[in-house]
């Protein structure tokens, strides 16, 4: 006996809505706006790029941020069906990485402060008191601080995978304390630059060093920082500009006599 066997017609599947094409543009506008920013960085400071690599905290920052950009897009494409929401979202904070860790390297800032005026003595310039009296002469008077400041001390600036060039020296007030300048200066710019004091010539690194606060700017004709009381520096101490976020150093200048 045949049996009649009659099989369920297929119901018809919904046509796959396409990707229109100003979705698919903004998709991409993050990554393309990240290559374009990061891209041109790296070409055109490769150098300043490349002593990133040189540092571990460095290293682990750089993935820490790709890892938590890539974690960000994924969570903003599973909770947020707008594509121009994930799109603005990611964009905006491109930006924002660029504008702090690229923007410093291109954009100068001028300081000229001075805490220290009129004439500054060389150390060179200053009378010795060093020599042993002679007895057949009277007793000369007490010798005092001299009135004026002394620069005790002074190197030029010399970049460290980066461009700079000035002076760096250290004055000593009449009443005993200490400020580090920089002198016709031009430090190429990077994110979080710290200025250090450090024990020994053409230091690369903070170890031992003393921190005199952030480079409050890169280009100028004279710009002073305070060294903390009990600080004695002069020659054979390196003045140390310092990428603080990144770990790196930015240019150094090692102190001789003057």
């Amino acid at each position: 006996m045949a049996t009649d066997v009659r099989t369920r017609p297929e119901e018809p599947q919904p046509p796959q809505r396409r990707s229109s094409w100003p979705s698919r543009l903004l998709v991409a506008l993050p990554g393309v706006v990240a290559a374009l920013v990061f891209g041109f960085f790296l070409i055109t400071k490769f150098s300043e790029a490349s002593t990133a690599f040189k540092s571990t905290r460095a290293i682990v920052y750089i993935g820490g941020i790709i890892v938590g950009w890539v974690l960000l897009s994924w969570l903003l494409k599973r909770f947020f069906r707008p594509v121009w929401v994930r799109s603005v979202v990611m964009t905006a904070l491109t930006l924002l990485l660029a504008f702090f860790f690229v923007r410093p390297y291109y954009v100068d800032e001028v300081d000229n402060t001075r805490l220290v005026t009129g004439r500054i003595q060389d150390a060179s310039e200053v009378p010795s008191t060093s020599a042993a009296a002679d007895p057949a002469q009277p007793a000369a008077p007490a010798p005092t601080v001299p009135p004026a400041p002394v620069r005790v001390s002074a190197g030029p600036l010399q970049g460290i995978g980066h461009d700079a060039s000035g002076e760096a020296s250290i004055i000593r007030r009449p009443d005993g304390s200490h400020v580090l300048r920089f002198s016709a200066f031009d430090i190429e710019g990077s994110p979080g630059p710290v200025v250090y004091l450090v024990p020994g010539e053409d230091q690369q690194g903070t170890s031992g060093g003393i921190s005199l606060g952030g480079l409050r700017g890169n280009v100028g004709d004279a710009s002073d920082y305070d060294v903390p009381a009990g600080t004695e520096p002069g020659a054979g101490w390196t003045v140390l500009v310092w990428c603080d976020p990144f770990d790196t150093p930015i240019a150094n200048a090692t102190q001789a006599a003057v």
